[in-house]
């Protein structure tokens, strides 16, 4: 349809795809800052600003996925399994902030749910293939360095 036209446009165009790529990697770093120490009044700082950053991601991938699904339309997005396992960590992080919410009456749901969120850590792989053309000149450059050695000899 005319309408979903330049939503398709929009996701699957190299600068929407390079800002989600930005996107989980600063995903990425927060993850690994996340540091467990209640009793510091900084790391306590750290944590609540920590939270909000993973709300704020969860936020742009729930844009992104929805931009997606309109874009494409259900059938081709949930034919690409990226797609299909961005759907599912999109749900895992709204279900792990309703069991945030809910903490009080269920800790240990809350804690499992956050621990699943390590899965995003997943989405990095997303980078790597965007990089195929780099990592195809790392791998020249490292396959004939050996041949450069012998010729400084």
């Amino acid at each position: 349809t005319q309408w979903r036209r330049p939503i398709f446009k929009v996701v699957t165009s190299p600068a929407f795809e390079l800002a989600m790529t930005v996107a989980v990697v600063l995903n990425a770093i927060t993850m690994a800052l996340y540091i467990y120490d209640p009793t510091s009044a900084q790391v306590s700082q750290l944590t609540v600003a920590l939270i909000t950053l993973n709300y704020m991601f969860l936020g742009i991938y729930a844009i992104e996925m929805l931009l997606k699904l309109v874009g494409l339309g259900p059938r081709k997005y949930f034919r690409s399994r990226a797609n299909a396992f961005d759907f599912a960590l999109v749900l895992l992080g709204f279900s792990e902030a309703l069991a945030q919410a809910l903490s009080a009456d269920f800790p240990f749901l809350a804690a499992a749910l956050r621990a699943a969120r390590l899965t995003r850590v997943l989405r990095v792989f997303r980078v790597l293939r965007a990089l195929r053309p780099l990592r195809s000149m790392v791998t020249t450059i490292g396959l004939s360095l050996p041949a450069v050695g012998s010729v400084a000899v």
